[in-house]
């Protein structure tokens, strides 16, 4: 008999189409291109982190035991992204892309309230994009002169970001929840790529129409 998937395994499994799509959105290729504008970082920043400031806020108020078991300080990503937004001088992007931060971070919150174990779901996915962070990060650096200062949020476990993700894969496959909240994790997984897609796609629009003409 064929071994049941672990978490993780259904995590990436069932949310690969989700994964793929948010990874085409043209925001992503501007920062291997070197085309990304300082006013589209500077609003990428500033929208996750009404994201992950609503993200802390439900950790700390967590409910679930599994939720305070997979959870680590070390995840927290407030104060990078205010130092990099400090040293950036400000924020920008564009009012779509606010709007759909605030949006996502109200709909963290309310999956807080109602549901707190899929916030799992939303853990998956802003830890996953610790692994290629550091290559963005020197694609970024060179855009914009930048050393530390404003590259915080792309490599908060400096250069080596697979020994965490290991940790956090262990963490997560242990969590003691029922097959009925995998299920939601998994849902919710796929509907965090998807808000955050909005907001990159919201940034990406200055790009695209400079493309078009």
């Amino acid at each position: 008999m064929k071994p049941k998937p672990t978490l993780m395994e259904r995590l990436r499994a069932e949310t690969r189409a989700q994964h793929v799509a948010t990874e085409a959105i043209p925001f992503s290729a501007s920062i291997l291109d070197g085309t990304l504008s300082r006013s589209a970082y500077a609003g990428q920043l500033a929208a996750y982190l009404s994201v992950h400031r609503a993200i802390e806020n439900a950790v700390a108020d967590a409910r679930h035991p599994a939720l305070r078991a997979v959870w680590t300080d070390d995840m927290a990503r407030t104060p990078l992204l205010e130092a990099d937004l400090g040293a950036l001088g400000g924020t920008a992007g564009s009012i779509r892309a606010a709007r759909n931060g605030h949006a996502m971070a109200a709909w963290i919150e309310e999956l807080a309230d109602r549901d707190p174990v899929a916030l799992l779901g939303v853990l998956y996915v802003t830890e996953g994009s610790t692994l290629g962070g550091a290559l963005l990060r020197q694609h970024i650096a060179r855009a914009f002169g930048l050393t530390d200062a404003g590259l915080r949020y792309y490599s908060p476990y400096g250069t080596g970001p697979k020994p965490h993700w290991v940790a956090f894969t262990a963490r997560m496959n242990a969590a003691a929840i029922s097959a009925a909240d995998a299920d939601r994790v998994v849902a919710t997984a796929g509907e965090t790529f998807e808000r955050i897609g909005g907001i990159l796609s919201a940034l990406s629009e200055p790009r695209q129409a400079a493309i078009a003409v």
